[in-house]
């Protein structure tokens, strides 16, 4: 979370920033959301409707000031797989039934203040996906550039299917998506701030309808004309809700994740404070109006809300007015939107597909942790062979394993004593080969998650110094650790039981004051009291000290006036290393 910088606002803001920001954000969510409506399987205009009242509406409610919010690629691939699998449904109800799904979804872990279980859906996750999902789009519109067909189940099927159907390939389509992908390219070179996509689409759109129907080329009107008109009122079937739940699940958490992360990267620019309630509940409401507007699922767009930024928006109204000049839009220029070519939009989805394929991000995360390069590949490879919301739990799951395989692991060290104290022993070194001054205490330092995972790791490193020392006194040192829960307690007074039949006695340093006292609420049989669990104290090594002090006292060597200890420890003035 950023530190919060409030800003200076005024009147001349919004005609000076905010209006002509918005205004540039409009010029790049029109096709995009046309595009990305394609991709849903669902008519060009339910895009347009998404990127109306729900951006407005996240606008003015998340806390965020600068994303802007509606249609993105990631999200209408996963309402495509809710298209596919109940195509006797309306694709149109399927989409705003699936929006008000997440967006209730999203409310009610807003309300159970659950907000953070979107980090159990890591950025490996969201990269494999984002990255699997590139490559579906881009083969996805090879046919609509080509106007063959590419039939099969799994993507190779796809691929070999376009290739056999390329003699039937339509030269005016590929001719038309080619040149907008080169329009876009040559708009970018020459200037990075002007709206390449849309003036790349209205260039081409003004050639193909200047020339007329006869080169057969297909346009938006042919797959679903662009209504006159405010967004209608939809209500979401309900009936189709059980069979959508596990898909509107993922869309909720996917679009959180996205949105937040979107969020979080121009806080960290600009010096804004992110309220990640105020988020959710943003996204929650945005997502829920889409539903009852004949819309589809909403998330924070990175290349608008990047875009907003560049353009040099001041406030929230900037992506309010966005919402604003698409209603204008659908309201005015609807009918130019139906000119718009299929493989135009093909042509521009092929370069989104290409700018989704972060190399750089995916070098990082291969060079991370094993449990992240799983989580990677895995996702990605199961969006080409698992419906797409199953190719993001897989991910899930295998982060959580991961993180459970480390955590679970404890960290043991062996500290050896000098005459003045104690200091860490060499990690290589093993138990029974520690120098200490002192054969009759021994120390083990500890550090990890101490929680149920974590047992055998534990029981591992008492049973090593126990078994490797004749020590009568064993003194565990916790550090930097974390959750203590029964199971480690339990097993911590099993290891006191089994020692103080040997006649030897375990010591516990460095627990927090709260968890020193759960330990001994949860000790029925009262192994633990005050001689031998030491709480952390505000003086460095302190309760360190007092547990060797305790030991030394209670062994029999150190009725020895030989013991090197002995001076030091009852010293007030003992060193502190």
């Amino acid at each position: 979370m950023s530190i919060g910088v409030k800003t200076p606002y005024s009147a001349s803001d919004w005609f000076s920033k905010d209006l002509p920001a918005s205004l540039t954000v409009v010029c790049l969510a029109a096709p995009q959301c046309i595009a990305y409506a394609i991709i849903a399987g669902i008519p060009p205009v339910v895009g347009l409707y998404a990127a109306t009242i729900p951006t407005m509406v996240a606008a003015l409610l998340r806390s965020s000031r600068l994303t802007v919010t509606g249609p993105t690629n990631a999200i209408s691939l996963l309402v495509f797989t809710g298209v596919m699998a109940l195509p006797s449904e309306s694709a149109t109800v399927v989409a705003f039934t699936l929006a008000l799904m997440a967006g209730v979804m999203q409310l009610i872990l807003y309300l159970c203040r659950l907000e953070n279980l979107i980090s159990f859906v890591s950025q490996p996750v969201v990269v494999g996906y984002i990255t699997g999902a590139a490559v579906l789009i881009g083969i996805s519109q090879l046919p609509n550039i080509s106007r063959t067909t590419a039939v099969g189940d799994t993507i190779l099927q796809q691929v070999y299917s376009w290739v056999n159907h390329l003699s039937d390939a339509h030269g005016p389509s590929i001719g038309v998506g080619i040149s907008t992908i080169a329009v876009t390219l040559v708009l970018r070179y020459w200037n990075k701030r002007l709206p390449a996509d849309m003036l790349a689409l209205v260039v081409v759109t003004a050639a193909v309808y200047a020339v007329g129907k006869d080169l057969g080329i297909r346009c938006v009107q042919d797959l679903s004309p662009i209504p006159n008109g405010l967004p209608q009122l939809s209500f979401p079937k309900i009936e189709l809700m059980v069979d959508l739940a596990p898909l509107a699940f993922a869309i909720a958490m996917l679009s959180l994740v996205e949105s937040t992360s979107v969020s979080r990267s121009i806080a960290s620019r600009i010096g804004e404070a992110i309220d990640l309630r105020k988020e959710v509940l943003g996204q929650a409401l945005a997502n829920i109006s889409a539903g009852f507007l004949s819309g589809y699922p909403t998330s924070g767009s990175l290349a608008r809300s990047a875009l907003n930024e560049s353009s040099q928006a001041a406030s929230r109204m900037s992506a309010f007015m966005s919402g604003v000049w698409m209603i204008l839009i659908i309201l005015i220029f609807g009918d130019a939107v139906n000119h718009v070519p299929l493989p135009a939009l093909g042509g521009l989805l092929l370069l989104i597909a290409y700018r989704l394929v972060r190399i750089s991000v995916i070098k990082n995360i291969l060079r991370s942790t094993r449990s992240d390069r799983w989580a990677l590949i895995a996702t990605m490879i199961g969006t080409w062979l698992l419906p797409l919301d199953k190719a993001i739990y897989a991910g899930v799951v295998i982060s959580i394993v991961g993180f459970l395989q480390r955590t679970r692991k404890l960290s043991s060290t062996p500290i050896r004593l000098d005459p003045y104290g104690y200091v860490e022993a060499t990690v290589s070194k093993p138990q029974h080969e520690t120098d200490s001054i002192c054969q009759n205490i021994n120390i083990v330092q500890i550090e990890g998650t101490l929680y149920f995972a974590s047992e055998n790791s534990l029981m591992e490193s008492l049973n090593n110094t126990v078994l490797h020392t004749k020590s009568e006194n064993i003194i565990v040192r916790f550090r930097r650790t974390q959750h203590m829960d029964y199971t480690i307690a339990n097993t911590l007074i099993i290891a006191a039981k089994n020692l103080h039949k040997q006649n030897r006695r375990l010591f516990i340093v460095g627990l927090k004051s709260e968890e020193a006292h759960w330990l001994h609420s949860v000790d029925s049989d009262g192994v633990f009291n005050e001689t031998n669990v030491y709480p952390t104290q505000t003086r460095w090594f302190d309760a360190m000290h007092r547990a060797i002090e305790h030991a030394a006292t209670t062994s029999n060597c150190a009725k020895s006036i030989c013991c090197p200890l002995q001076h030091h420890l009852k010293s007030p003035n003992a060193p502190q290393h």
